[in-house]
């Protein structure tokens, strides 16, 4: 191959990785158009779909306005709060499955109209409730704050 076209060849390999990474632009949350804000919704309950699949057992829209990170040892708060969704799921669930690595793993494999989750956190809160094993639930929340566009 001669020199000309190795240049070639390299710069059309470098714009392609250009044009592929300004298509995947990180978006936060909150700054969703309306429209935009719908998809993303079904984005999230189709994870909540895949990751816990029958242990549902109630949905809700929530208002989220931050979480904890427990990594950084402190809240996180958005600016605004953000409407998403949380699931129910049967307290037993948390204390012997892990919940949040099958929804981030659920989460990396999840495209839905060309919305994918870049960033997140999982908020796993103990609900009590009836008494018995079968009637307590615990609730948890994806706070997305980032997504991107593939």
């Amino acid at each position: 191959m001669t020199r000309p076209a190795a240049r070639w060849l390299v710069s059309l390999f470098v714009l392609t990785l250009v044009l592929v990474q300004g298509c995947r632009r990180s978006i936060a949350f909150n700054g969703l158009s309306d429209s935009d804000h719908a998809q993303v919704m079904d984005l999230l309950q189709t994870i909540y779909k895949s990751g816990l699949g029958d242990h549902i057992v109630a949905w809700y829209t929530t208002d989220a306005r931050g979480y904890y990170d427990f990594r950084e040892k402190k809240n996180i708060e958005f600016p605004a709060p953000i409407s998403t969704l949380t699931v129910a799921v049967p307290e037993y669930l948390s204390a012997t499955e892990p919940v949040e690595e099958r929804l981030r793993t659920a989460a990396s494999n999840t495209i839905v109209n060309g919305w994918k989750l870049s960033k997140f956190a999982v908020e796993i809160t103990p609900g009590g409730g009836g008494g018995t094993m079968e009637m307590s639930y615990d609730t948890v929340t994806i706070y997305p704050f980032e997504v991107e566009k593939h």
